[in-house]
């Protein structure tokens, strides 16, 4: 099985003195937030999401980092046989993992440098597919998420690979990921989500959460979350959906009408923190022939498919539905047709919440989509524009026929006309 990886950052061909795309490095402390690729000495070496650095010096054969005390630093090479890394930190030269990429892990406070080599790693599949070197990712909040200040909200991640971390450590950076200053939880048990209670004057358009695993007292896995916001037009929108309705008013008729929404978006999005959570899959017990909360194709075919918590496989229908979920297809991982054929088909994928409206063909109806696939008749335009702005109809999408039986039809959002 091998990692497609995509740098969310630009893909950087290495020039002598070039800055990678990362957090403001005038800062102590600055952290990678995306994985970055470099061409070192003529071979690939991607730095992950979530290293740290007091400072870095990349030349045309290796790079250099000083990894800053209780902090860690991530490189891979990629490849069906993978680059040695060559380093003075004390860690093998080859350590290939479950995705059959290369994998040097090193914490601090320590001076190394990297130097990926041109003699290539040993690939025996009994070591590699059962290596448990740990690789945990962040599934809530994703980017563009906007959290409500005064209320608690759950973050949750998982181990995408490997074993499970014992404890975690979770940060919060407000100011885009140039610091993670704010300590949210400190060795905490690993159970995969923290609750975590915003305070009510905090508002940030550029938050970040950065995710530490431990394993007796050193750090063994990294992520960062991608961008999202805190502030008080999203906590607006919550007191609205917990109040019994919102009520805007609609002069065109001539005629007070009151619209009773009783269905919010963002927050009809918050809760479909990931696929597995807003299709209410149950954990699989034992081991499953994918990994929880990713995405898998094969090689040979250029379907994309999601891997519940269940462990069996769901169909993304279409591009559009796809896009309600991510922004791209980065971190999207191919095995073989063998490979994908082992993992069940569960069903198929349906919108995001509260991201866009939907209707079919041979319907005239435009529904809002609500948790597990739950479609909600829109009854006014009065109602769609309070909802989703004066161009609520260019967030429309017409879905096939075919794939209305994903869905269910439940209550409306109605309209309600005062006397």
């Amino acid at each position: 099985m091998r990692t497609k990886l995509i740098a969310l950052a630009t893909v950087l061909s290495l020039v002598l003195g070039a800055a990678p795309a990362l957090a403001d490095t005038t800062t102590d402390i600055s952290t990678y937030l995306t994985d970055t690729e470099y061409v070192l000495d003529g071979q690939t070496m991607i730095v992950k999401a979530g290293s740290a650095y007091n400072w870095i010096s990349v030349n045309e054969t290796e790079l250099v980092a000083q990894i800053p005390d209780h902090e860690a630093f991530e490189v891979r090479t990629p490849g069906l046989y993978p680059s040695s890394i060559e380093n003075d930190g004390g860690v093998a030269v080859c350590n290939v993992i479950t995705t059959r990429e290369n994998r040097v892990f090193v914490y601090g406070p320590r001076t190394v440098t990297f130097h990926p080599r041109e003699d290539r790693c040993t690939v025996v599949a009994s070591a590699y597919s059962t290596n448990t070197a740990p690789e945990i990712g962040l599934s809530a909040p994703v980017a563009g998420d906007i959290l409500v200040p005064g209320t608690a909200t759950t973050v949750f991640w998982s181990t995408l690979s490997g074993r499970n971390p014992n404890a975690v450590r979770l940060r919060l950076s407000t100011d885009g990921g140039r610091s993670f200053d704010t300590v949210l939880a400190d060795n905490l048990v690993n159970n995969g989500f923290y609750v975590w209670n915003i305070p009510s004057d905090l508002s940030a358009s550029e938050a970040r959460l950065k995710l530490d695993g431990y394993d007796s007292g050193y750090i063994v896995a990294l992520a960062v979350s991608g961008q999202f916001s805190v502030g008080e037009a999203a906590a607006e929108s919550a007191e609205a959906a917990e109040s019994e309705g919102a009520l805007v008013s609609d002069d065109s008729t001539g005629s007070q009408t009151l619209t009773y929404l009783g269905y919010e978006p963002i927050v009809a999005t918050f809760a479909a923190a990931t696929i597995s959570i807003d299709h209410g899959l149950t954990a699989a017990e034992g081991r499953t022939s994918c990994i929880p909360n990713t995405r898998l194709k094969s090689f040979s075919d250029s379907a994309v498919y999601y891997c519940g918590v269940d462990g069996k496989r769901y169909v993304f229908p279409n591009l559009a539905t796809h896009r309600t979920w991510y922004d791209d297809f980065a971190g999207v991982i191919e095995v073989s047709d063998d490979q994908l054929a082992r993992v069940q088909l569960g069903g198929n994928v349906t919108y995001r919440p509260g991201i866009r409206l939907i209707k079919i063909q041979t319907d005239p109806k435009v529904y809002a989509v609500d948790a597990g696939g739950t479609l909600r008749w829109i009854e006014t335009e009065a109602v769609a524009a309070a909802l989703y702005g004066s161009n609520w109809n260019q967030k429309v999408d017409d879905v096939s026929d075919a794939f209305f039986v994903n869905y269910t039809v439940g209550e409306s959002i109605a309209a309600v006309t005062a006397s």
